[in-house]
């Protein structure tokens, strides 16, 4: 009885030890709350990235500021791709631990072999080729659509392990980045006669975006979210991140009506005015990622 006794409680000590063990490392392989901002900032900001870098070709194309916009599309296009080797292998330099779930994985691989194709055409473009309008109009939105699945995935493991709704709040202050370039975008292919009337519906749908989310962003409510989907986000309660917003408002009041009629004139003022906005935005997204980091 003796020995089965001793048995029994060197079991129950051994079983005990793994647990421990096994719950040390799942701690260990939880992320930081500052580090899931992080992630999911800079991999919105690739969201952002696939649209600016097809701005700055339809640029090109239409005669705008030519070799400026090649020299910012090579930068560009390094700043994609280095990010999106961090997301997926993670980086010192950019503060970023690699991607943890296998599907999450297998989104970024997925994205991985687009960029591809859409970076022979970028390549292409930076050596001074000429810019094909409709591959560019082609590839870049199975880029963006998949890198937003890759989003969508890290906010959903940041909110598994840290619960609320922080990572949600920075997603959708991120996707603001990028509606700025995807609006420059579709006016641009508006302007060079590329499928009109589909960029046309796809411009009005990204102006709606922008402006539902801005103001929810500021006072709170549901914003869309892809097709007949939404999402709940809370008003922020940081007087400075209000004051951002509206900093931003007054940009988006110039902006906006520049869709309406879209010619010579309104496609110049674009340009001068879409860089600010998205600066602005992105200053506001920074520190909602400030205030998560508290």
């Amino acid at each position: 009885m003796r020995i089965r006794k001793k048995c029994f409680v060197g079991l129950m000590v051994a079983m005990i030890s793994i647990v421990s063990l096994v719950n040390e490392g799942l701690a260990a392989n939880r992320y930081k709350a500052e580090e899931w901002v992080t992630i999911i900032n800079l991999a919105g900001r690739q969201r952002m990235l696939t649209q600016k870098m097809s701005k700055e070709m339809l640029f090109i194309a239409a005669g705008l500021e030519a070799e400026k916009n090649r020299a910012n599309l090579k930068k560009t296009a390094t700043l994609f791709g280095n990010t999106l080797k961090g997301l997926r292998k993670g980086n010192k330099e950019l503060d970023l631990r690699p991607a943890k779930s296998s599907i999450t994985k297998k989104t970024l691989e997925q994205v991985g072999k687009i960029w591809i194709r859409f970076k022979k055409v970028v390549d292409k473009v930076t050596a001074g080729g000429k810019v094909p309008v409709q591959k560019v109009a082609e590839l870049n939105l199975p880029l963006l659509k998949r890198m937003n699945v890759g989003v969508k995935l890290f906010e959903k493991e940041a909110r598994n392990e840290l619960g609320g709704a922080g990572s949600t709040v920075i997603n959708y202050a991120g996707r603001q980045r990028m509606l700025t370039q995807k609006m420059s975008k579709e006016m641009l292919l508006i302007y060079l006669n590329n499928n009109k009337a589909d960029n046309q519906a796809s411009l009005k749908k990204t102006i709606g975006w922008f402006d539902v989310t801005l103001k929810c962003l500021r006072d709170g409510g549901d914003v869309p979210y892809g097709k007949n989907k939404t999402g709940t986000i809370p008003a922020t309660t940081e007087t400075a991140i209000k004051a951002q917003l509206d900093k931003v408002k007054g940009l988006w009041d110039e902006f906006k009506p520049l869709a309406n009629d879209i010619n010579d004139e309104s496609v110049k003022k674009m340009a001068m005015l879409n860089l600010p906005l998205l600066k602005e935005m992105n200053k506001a997204v920074q520190m909602y990622a400030s205030a998560q980091k508290k």
